[in-house]
């Protein structure tokens, strides 16, 4: 009785464990035509010229009673395409009260480290956007002058 009782608590935990995994997935943009598609689809037009490098990676977990999704992405820095998305599409500055919860252990391993009192961050939530995507979220983006890159990040949640 008491191994039938265990059995069946081992069966309900992989069965858990199972559903948990099946419930997550990673995908990165790996050549140039799936690249300029994320970044299309992120930023709502297609990358110029200016951008000769563009990465990209996705993480979504979906859990019983939440989840979560992730997006990452780096591209060449061009003052014009900067300009475009900060001040064309509803960006507004972070201030010292407004912390970008830009750190994750889903991050793709090229996610800078970001100290966020030498950065100038703009960011802005489904609350700022006409169109509604059904979930709730926030981006951010800020150009590394050490890199010379723009780095932007959204994150959804239920």
């Amino acid at each position: 009785m008491h191994s039938e009782r265990l059995s069946t608590l081992y069966l309900g935990l992989t069965i858990l464990a199972l559903l948990a995994i099946s419930c997550t997935k990673s995908s990165e943009a790996v050549t140039r035509q799936d690249q300029e598609k994320m970044f299309g689809e992120l930023l709502g037009f297609a990358p110029p010229k200016a951008v000769t490098e563009i990465k990209y990676r996705d993480v979504y977990n979906r859990h019983l009673m939440d989840g979560a999704w992730g997006r990452w992405m780096g591209f060449t820095y061009s003052e014009e395409v900067f300009s475009k998305i900060v001040k064309g599409q509803g960006y507004r500055k972070r201030d010292a009260f407004h912390f970008a919860d830009l750190d994750s252990a889903a991050a793709p391993e090229w996610w800078p480290k970001v100290d966020q009192s030498k950065v100038t961050i703009y960011w802005r939530s489904d609350k700022d956007t006409q169109a509604s995507e059904g979930y709730s979220f926030q981006e951010y983006v800020w150009h590394d002058t050490n890199s010379n890159f723009v780095y932007f990040h959204k994150r959804y949640w239920d």
